[in-house]
């Protein structure tokens, strides 16, 4: 029953773009950021590998947001290669 409350108040807290620390402190569960970006990395990397999988354009944000930092990267390091052509 609890997970279901904390899957409200997460919901409810990204609809108003919320910290993600309200609904945590108003179940009263003691967790800091770095603790939670450990527990969600193996969730967000296999969402990534789908997403990449079934398509090379991804559409969870923070996906895209990886995406576009890889192709910053591959551009400022000079490897264009791997860059899609520009047509």
């Amino acid at each position: 029953m609890w997970e279901e409350e904390l899957r409200d108040k997460l919901t409810k807290a990204r609809e108003h773009h919320h910290d993600i620390k309200i609904p945590f402190g108003q179940m009263r569960i003691p967790i800091d950021k770095p603790r939670l970006a450990e527990l969600l990395w193996p969730v967000l990397l296999t969402k990534l590998q789908t997403e990449f999988a079934e398509s090379r354009t991804p559409t969870t944000p923070v996906i895209m947001l990886i995406d576009d930092i890889i192709r910053i990267h591959h551009h400022m390091s000079g490897i264009r290669a791997i860059e899609p052509p520009t047509t």
